[in-house]
């Protein structure tokens, strides 16, 4: 099975790239030349079988000089344990395959000089004493000639021997210039994919030297813009300008750079990421298409290659023609809007003299505001949820931090952009592509990164390890730093650390820095497997200018709870307390908000109300805002929480927000001594802890406080000071600004 997708992935990275782009120069040397179909059938053939022989011949060399580091990285080697004469036998066939078809084929001296400088350059490549391979500038030249310029020209060259159509100099050099840009392209691709695994065995890496982030944006604003140019000019020297024929070629290659897209988004080529680019689909299949549609206009016998074509090449879907037809109608109206709109911007910008404010109007402050993006950075915000209201924390970081924040919410991997679908400029393209989820998901990856780099995002910030796994494959292709926050169920439930366990593995390796709300989720992301060194211990986040120590101790003995009707918090559990205080003090009173919490509790509580018989006592307020909870809080007397470790599958909170907003509003608490709740009360000196499933001594606890006001003040006057005197907490957002800027 392995061997099988090791050859399918050869397939598909190797020969359909190279074999298509070739395919593509044969087919319009042909719409430019003179031949007819059995000429053209044996040239492409024979260029087929040469291919083939010439790329199985470096590959063989390749692998044979990487069989010790491929052995140490664990990467597969067909050629490893193979003997030396089985080497040479192979490489003997494979040198067979690719020169006997030149017997045939049309050649002068020049097919004859770069024929052998592409086996030498294999060699000098793979093998000592030269091994180009370990001289890291020289390595990606030589992959580049070998792997493209090379095989372009002598193809070009050949095809206008072979249908008499002799090109200029300002052709190959067009065409030298276009497959040299591509070539460096894919090659720094490759470095990208093999960082890993050549930092293990210390061989030269493009990507490991520079990073994948300064890689990224080489490519996107070099090599692209080169690449761009060069197939330009190759179309408008070989066809002799803007002819109806040149001007479609150069149409349908502007068209697959995404070009529209980066006049809607005004960015240049902003639509890319380390492993692929849109332009790649028209070098291995559409520039065959055309040409082949255009032969077959001229001579419809050639209208029998369409099909095969197709079939080896694509993936073809006809089900999503109309989307396509319907993506390039909305491209073209959206390319005709911008040119619109900026050409009036700069005629009243330049000619009219009119300020910003008066150009801009109505959209003057959207514009102020992606200034001071420019200013402060910008960073991607991701979690699972929208707007989740127990997730105050996740609101605070949006509004609170000083950075422009890109926020993505969603699960899985289809995350969503602010109140719509990241969608996919150019997923209407797939018309070729395979409708496979793992296809799916690379195609959703991908459309992510465009969007991450064409709002300048410089670092993923992820709330929730269950969402950061989702990240760490992006955090990889594009090298932006990623740091993930864990909060409690994402690093204690069984059921999420079994299902995770590889994942987070590779989160804990990508990430640079992990943050856990409590030292005891601390100790656990260690115990997980996260490298101490990047563990960092910062409770949430809470709005200390909302939450304000009360000014006076309420009369009625109303006790509060806050949060999710959740197993770790057991509100069953607190509602037996309160039965408990009924009966010394029949006219206390429970309040409680919140709702929802992954279970059935919420009906259960209702339930176990009605079966107490104290549904009188016992006020559900169900989900309120944070403002509606810190009132709550300044009304209340006592706040009440029963966390606890859940008996079947060990899950635990980290430090709860609730009982922070309860510290900082003064109030007394009784909670139980789990996980971050101990690290911030002190028993009997900020709050009062009891053992996790005591609801008998809590309820007395609860009884001792409404007798001594004394207790219940001096209880809450510590609690708020613990809180403004514990820097990771008052000065929060702070701490976390200083964790985001040493990566960003």
């Amino acid at each position: 099975m392995q061997e099988g997708r090791i050859y399918n992935g050869r397939i598909k990275e190797w020969w359909k790239p190279k074999a298509g782009f070739l395919v593509a120069l044969l087919l319009f040397a042909t719409l430019l030349g003179h031949t007819n179909l059995v000429n053209f059938t044996q040239v492409l053939l024979l260029s087929l079988i040469t291919l083939t022989g010439i790329g199985v011949f470096g590959h063989l060399l390749n692998d044979w000089g990487d069989r010790a580091l491929d052995a140490i990285a664990g990467k597969s080697n067909r050629l490893i344990g193979k003997s030396t004469s089985s080497f040479l036998l192979l490489l003997f066939l494979a040198l067979s395959l690719a020169l006997l078809p030149w017997i045939l084929l049309p050649k002068t001296r020049f097919s004859i000089i770069l024929l052998g400088i592409e086996l030498v350059l294999f060699f000098a490549y793979a093998l000592p004493p030269f091994r180009l391979k370990n001289k890291l500038y020289m390595a990606l030249v030589a992959d580049a000639s070998y792997a493209y310029i090379i095989p372009s020209l002598l193809a070009w060259h050949t095809y206008s021997l072979a249908f008499q159509n002799p090109s200029k100099l300002w052709v190959y050099a067009s065409l030298l210039f276009w497959a040299g840009a591509i070539g460096l392209r894919h090659i720094s691709y490759h470095h990208a994919a093999d960082m890993e695994n050549d930092a293990l065995v210390n061989s030269p890496n493009i990507a490991g030297k520079y990073g994948k982030l300064r890689l990224n944006n080489f490519i996107k604003t070099v090599l692209l813009p080169l690449e761009f140019i060069g197939g330009c000019s190759f179309f408008f020297f070989s066809l002799g300008g803007f002819e109806k024929t040149g001007f479609l070629f150069l149409l349908v290659y502007i068209v697959s750079f995404g070009l529209f897209h980066s006049v809607r988004r005004a960015a240049f080529f902003p639509s890319h990421y380390l492993g692929k680019h849109f332009s790649d689909n028209f070098y291995r299949f559409w520039w065959s298409f055309l040409s082949l549609l255009l032969l077959t206009w001229k001579v419809p016998i050639y209208g029998l290659l369409i099909l095969p074509i197709v079939f080896v090449f694509s993936n073809f879907n006809f089900f999503k023609l109309i989307e396509a037809l319907s993506f390039f109608g909305k491209r073209l109206f959206s390319l005709s809007s911008s040119v619109v709109n900026y050409s009036i911007y700069y005629f009243r910008k330049y000619l009219l003299r009119w300020s910003e404010e008066r150009n801009r109007g109505y959209y003057y402050q959207d514009w102020l505001l992606e200034q001071h993006k420019k200013e402060c950075g910008t960073i991607a915000l991701f979690n699972s949820n929208a707007n989740k209201y127990t997730e105050t924390f996740v609101r605070g970081h949006l509004s609170k931090l000083p950075y422009w924040i890109e926020f993505y919410y969603g699960d899985p991997i289809q995350f969503h952009y602010k109140e719509g679908n990241v969608m996919f400029p150019l997923g209407h393209l797939k018309l070729f592509d395979s409708s496979s989820q793992k296809i799916s998901i690379q195609d959703q990856e991908q459309q992510l990164i465009s969007d991450l780099q064409s709002k300048g995002v410089e670092l993923l910030l992820c709330e929730f390890g269950t969402t950061a796994v989702q990240l760490t494959n992006i955090s990889k292709k594009t090298g932006l730093p990623l740091i993930a926050i864990f909060y409690g169920y994402d690093a204690w439930h069984l059921n999420v650390i079994e299902s995770h366990k590889e994942n987070y593995k590779a989160l804990f390796e990508q990430a640079k820095e992990i943050i856990g709300v409590s030292k005891d989720l601390c100790l656990q992301l260690e115990k997980l497997g996260c490298p101490k060194a990047k563990i960092s211990y910062l409770p949430c986040y809470i709005d200390l200018e909302l939450f304000q120590p009360k000014t006076k101790i309420p009369e009625k003995n109303i006790f509060l709870s806050v949060g999710r009707f959740a197993e770790t918090k057991s509100p069953h559990l607190t509602i037996l307390a309160f039965n408990e205080v009924l009966k010394s003090i029949p006219a206390a009173e429970l309040r409680m908000v919140g709702k929802d919490g992954g279970g059935e509790l919420f009906e259960a509580c209702h339930i176990l109300v009605k079966a107490l018989d104290i549904a009188d006592k016992v006020t559900f307020l169900g989900v309120l805002t944070p403002d509606e909870i810190a009132k709550e809080m300044q009304e209340a007397r006592v706040f009440v929480q029963h966390s606890l470790t859940t008996p079947i599958n060990g899950d635990k909170e980290g430090t709860p927000v609730a009982i922070m907003e309860a510290m900082a509003s003064g109030m007394a608490i009784v909670s139980t001594a789990h996980a971050g709740i101990y690290e911030l009360i002190e028993n009997g000196k900020n709050g009062i802890l009891v053992n996790e499933y005591d609801h008998i001594q809590m309820a007395a606890e609860m009884l001792r406080l409404c007798k001594n006001e004394e207790l219940i003040k001096s209880l809450g006057q510590e609690a708020a000071n613990s809180i403004v005197n514990n820097p990771l907490i008052f000065e929060n957002l702070r701490h976390l600004k200083a964790i985001i800027e040493k990566y960003r």
